[in-house]
């Protein structure tokens, strides 16, 4: 995965990247459950997160909601991936 830019709003990300093997699919799903189980992790170890278990309880809600889910859904399951034809588009995105 190659990251160009990235912007996290208040419940959402802004990703612009190049998946090497061209499954960005499968990139997604990968960077999802990936960074889903570190900031669990975070939330869960950090003595000074006074949301903690509100956090944890909704994530597990959520959870219970989706048959894919094992535990916790930290992401939403659906993308709106659009892909970015060429350099020029690309450098108005990021703008």
């Amino acid at each position: 995965m190659e990251v160009y830019a990235y912007c996290f709003m208040l419940s959402h990300v802004h990703l612009i990247f190049r998946s090497g093997d061209e499954n960005p699919s499968g990139l997604l799903r990968d960077f999802k459950g990936f960074t889903s189980k570190k900031i669990v992790e975070a939330i869960e170890h950090n003595p000074k997160e006074s949301r903690k278990e509100w956090m944890l309880n909704m994530m597990s809600e959520a959870g219970q909601k989706k048959a894919t889910v094992k535990n916790r859904q930290f992401w939403q399951q659906h993308n709106h991936p659009i892909e970015l034809w060429s350099e020029s588009v690309i450098q108005q995105k990021i703008k």
